[in-house]
Formats: C-alpha cells, sequence, structure tokens
C-alpha cells in the first residue's frame, strides 16, 4: 500500500510507499499540528506493479492537546 497525507490546508500530500507485508502494517504519523484537520487516502500496489486509484480523503479533526499518534492500519 502507499499511504499519502496532508494538513487540509496544505496543496502538498506527503507520500509513505511500502506499506503492508512483510515489512509493516501500521503507519505513524509524525509530528501532527495541535488545532490542524489532515486528510489521508491510500491505494493499494501490487506485486505487477499495478496500482489502485487512492482511496476518498478521510479526515481527521485536531486535538486540543496531543495524546496518542494517529495511525493507519489496512483491514485484510
Amino acid at each position: 500500500y502507499t499511504v499519502r497525507w496532508r494538513a487540509v490546508s496544505s496543496p502538498t500530500w506527503t507520500e509513505v510507499p511500502g506499506i503492508g507485508p512483510p515489512a509493516q502494517l501500521n503507519y505513524n504519523f509524525p509530528s501532527l499540528d495541535v488545532f490542524t484537520t489532515y486528510e489521508w487516502q491510500v491505494k493499494a500496489v501490487c506485486g505487477n506493479g499495478q496500482e489502485s486509484a487512492y482511496t476518498a480523503a478521510y479526515r481527521f479533526p485536531p486535538c486540543d492537546q496531543p495524546r496518542f499518534s494517529s495511525h493507519v492500519s489496512p483491514e485484510y
């Protein structure tokens, strides 16, 4: 899988390839800013080089205090 994420106010995506077996099934978003809304998308990348389209963007709201790390786990 490839995950991409950004602050909703940003035109630039941060793309993270290589999410999935066997290396990793989770991704922790680094250093998110408090009071900022983010969105993320994911796409499948197959061993034969084929890729799906990105999913619709999913948003996660800001926190008033950083309490935990947001992460993505694909469901099988």
